[in-house]
């Protein structure tokens, strides 16, 4: 919140005699495909690794520690 004015400003400097569609592609678009793009691959990679088991992707999780020790999604005991 506290940077929104100051960012506004250099947005507005370096987009001066600019379209609004040069802008929000530039401001909107550029960084959006970026980060889908990233995403995509470190998050591919990530899945890739933990599907083979080639390392433990969270080694300080036990697999069955819920709520029951194990008998998750049963609320009652017989």
């Amino acid at each position: 919140m506290t940077w929104s004015p100051f960012i506004g400003i250099v947005i507005a400097r370096i987009s001066k005699g600019r379209t609004i569609k040069e802008l929000v592609i530039g401001v909107l678009g550029v960084p959006s495909a970026f980060t889908i793009v990233w995403f995509s691959i470190f998050g591919l990679s990530v899945t890739e690794v933990a599907t083979d088991g080639e390392q433990d992707t969270a080694p300080g999780v036990a697999p069955e520690s819920g709520p029951a020790g194990g008998e998750q999604g049963s609320a009652v005991r017989q």
